[in-house]
């Protein structure tokens, strides 16, 4: 038992995973193949569209203790060249 390496959970995930992504054929990769590129696709054109995940939300209230946060994302079109982020919230703490 001493030359058994003990793997974890996740060591364990990733063999059953190589070991069904080699078991599958040549059209089930590429099948996979494409659907993983069309989904990454997707996922860039929505975070580079300015839209987000969040949308369009006017006031969001943190509560921390004895403060609030109130924070009003002012959401401005970006170019699509540009890596930085559409929105530029503006904070203020206020004591409740």
């Amino acid at each position: 038992m001493d030359g058994i390496p003990k793997l974890t959970a996740n060591e364990l995930r990733r063999q059953r995973d190589r070991e069904r992504y080699a078991a599958l054929s040549v059209e089930e990769k590429a099948a996979r193949v494409q659907k993983n590129r069309e989904n990454r696709k997707r996922k860039k054109s929505a975070s580079t569209s300015g839209t987000g995940v969040l949308g369009d939300i006017k006031n969001l209230s943190l509560h921390n203790g004895s403060q609030t946060v109130d924070c009003q994302p002012s959401f401005q079109p970006v170019p699509s060249s540009t890596p930085v982020s559409s929105c530029t919230p503006v904070c203020r703490n206020r004591q409740t």
